[in-house]
């Protein structure tokens, strides 16, 4: 594992099989957000009623995708992995 950090707290991990880009987060939630500015970190939409955002603790990048969609592979996919 590759790790490099950014000055936006941001760290990027390359492991063998992806691209892991972690968001710095605090354990106490409100550190993570601010009145004005809404959550530091990224968020994600929350559709279908919750009308929320949920902050994002890291996305994965693996090439070549780990699932498959009807039967065909694809180049890459990602997943976001929040907390809620």
């Amino acid at each position: 594992t590759v790790t490099m950090d950014d000055e936006n707290n941001v760290r990027f991990e390359i492991h063998p099989s992806k691209l892991r880009i972690n968001y710095a987060w605090e354990s106490t939630p409100m550190r993570n957000f601010d009145a004005e500015a809404g959550f530091i970190v990224p968020s994600a939409d929350i559709p279908k009623g919750w009308g929320t955002y949920l902050p994002v603790l890291h996305i994965d990048l693996k090439i070549p995708s780990e699932h498959t969609i009807a039967g065909k592979r694809y180049a890459a996919e990602y997943q976001i992995f929040l907390i809620q």
